[in-house]
């Protein structure tokens, strides 16, 4: 498939009540980014009434064309019901993403991975946050940071096949 203009990825950091959400150009610049709260109750209902805010807000920054590929970050979890929530998160947005746009690439990457691929050293919170930071200076949350280095993560991954 060709694309009408440069190649743009999503890269998503979800939870059962927030997912931070970044669209980045091939050239890693960010086009937009920011996170969705997720209201508690129907989760199903919640998390495809906020990929539908983030695939608006694709729509508004490029033509929906243009996207190759959605990168979701892939949890270790330690206690089974934050791994049933945390199962059912990742594949709703997968099985949104790929509803969405049929041609595109899924990957999910764990947090060892993205931030090796990033370059970012492993544990803690703060590396990300400033890692993030250094391409969008006054960034304050952290799933949007996370979803910075994902969506980057997803490019740098999709460009060495």
């Amino acid at each position: 498939m060709t694309t009408p203009g440069p190649a743009v990825v999503i890269g998503l950091d979800a939870s059962s009540r927030r997912i931070g959400w970044s669209i980045i150009d091939d050239a890693e610049q960010i086009l937009s980014s920011g996170t969705e709260h997720v209201d508690a109750g129907d989760d199903l209902r919640h998390r495809l009434g906020a990929w539908h805010r983030i695939t608006a807000e694709l729509n508004r920054v490029c033509d929906s064309g243009q996207l190759v590929a959605v990168g979701i970050e892939d949890v270790y979890v330690r206690f089974p019901r934050q791994a049933i929530q945390s199962a059912l998160t990742v594949g709703n947005l997968e099985a949104f993403a790929l509803r969405s746009y049929s041609w595109i690439l899924v990957e999910r990457l764990m947090p060892t991975a993205w931030r090796r691929v990033c370059g970012i050293e492993q544990g803690g919170k703060e590396a990300p946050m400033l890692w993030a930071r250094e391409r969008r200076p006054y960034l304050t949350d952290q799933d949007e940071a996370d979803a910075i280095c994902i969506g980057v993560a997803t490019l740098r991954s999709i460009n060495n096949f």
